[in-house]
């Protein structure tokens, strides 16, 4: 009679821990370290075993490498990065965590910093100088010159001499010195159509969060009798403010923290929104 106590026990404990592990997965799902988006052209990645071609929805990891012969890709980091590359860029993810860092080694690349998921810092290494993020968009350019130009909050644009404090529509260029200088009509309105496309790019980025949360995503639609149409419809009234999320966050059955990435992540939506009205 003990050993069958001791069995049932050790199940009982089993199913418990089982449950507890299933349950913290769904709540708390972990997040992809990278992957990529509109691949457009000649795109490839070196994830340690040479240069190869890019496939949309790729998932990438720290130390791989991007570049863009004659082509374009997003690049979405941690859930808390979006890099846009043109053609003839290259980056190498250096670090993925609390605190992000990319190196650059040319070309033109537009970084929309989000600081979601827990990270604190980002940080962009170019030849010769380095641009550390107080704000969330901005501009990278490597060719002859170092080149930031920001759209939105604070950039910090350091080299080996001095280091300036850009704001938004300020540039800053290295050229073996590093100065502030005037925005050209172009570069302001290519800040602008990249600010606009962020939209989409945050977007796409909470369709990636759902989409790795099949689970809880069909137990919403099961108990509320949604269809994929109607949580497209409830998230387009979110992002125009025609929907309180947060008094939906608040009367959901059950607690979980990936409802609170998505709420944040909601949140920049309608705050790029709203800057690209103004």
């Amino acid at each position: 009679m003990k050993k069958w106590m001791i069995i049932l026990f050790s199940l009982i404990i089993v199913v418990v821990i089982s449950f507890f592990v299933i349950y913290k997965m769904i709540a708390n799902p972990p997040i992809t370290p990278a992957f990529l988006n509109n691949v457009v052209g000649n795109v490839e990645v070196d994830t340690g075993s040479g240069w190869q071609s890019a496939t949309h929805g790729q998932e990438l990891d720290a130390a791989d490498a991007i570049r863009t012969n004659q082509g374009s890709v997003d690049v979405y980091v941690g859930e808390s990065l979006i890099l846009a590359l043109t053609s003839g860029s290259e980056i190498t993810l250096d670090t993925i965590g609390s605190a992000m860092k990319v190196t650059q080694k040319w070309g033109r690349v537009w970084n929309k910093f989000t600081g979601l998921a827990g990270v604190t810092s980002y940080e962009n290494q170019m030849p010769t100088t380095k641009a550390t993020v107080r704000g969330t968009g901005f501009l990278t350019i490597v060719d002859k010159d170092e080149t930031v130009i920001v759209g939105e909050g604070i950039v910090d644009q350091q080299s080996p001499a001095s280091t300036i404090s850009l704001s938004s529509d300020e540039k800053g260029i290295y050229n073996g010195t590093l100065v502030k200088a005037e925005l050209t009509l172009l570069e302001t309105q290519e800040v602008k159509d990249q600010m606009k496309m962020d939209i989409e790019r945050l977007k796409t980025l909470r369709r990636h969060l759902l989409s790795k949360n099949q689970f809880l995503v069909g137990t919403v639609k099961k108990t509320y009798g949604l269809s994929d149409s109607d949580v497209e419809s409830y998230l387009a009234k979110i992002d125009t403010g025609e929907l309180n999320d947060a008094d939906l966050l608040s009367q959901a059955p059950f607690k979980a923290e990936v409802l609170t990435r998505i709420k944040a992540l909601n949140d920049e939506i309608k705050q790029q929104m709203k800057i690209a009205n103004e």
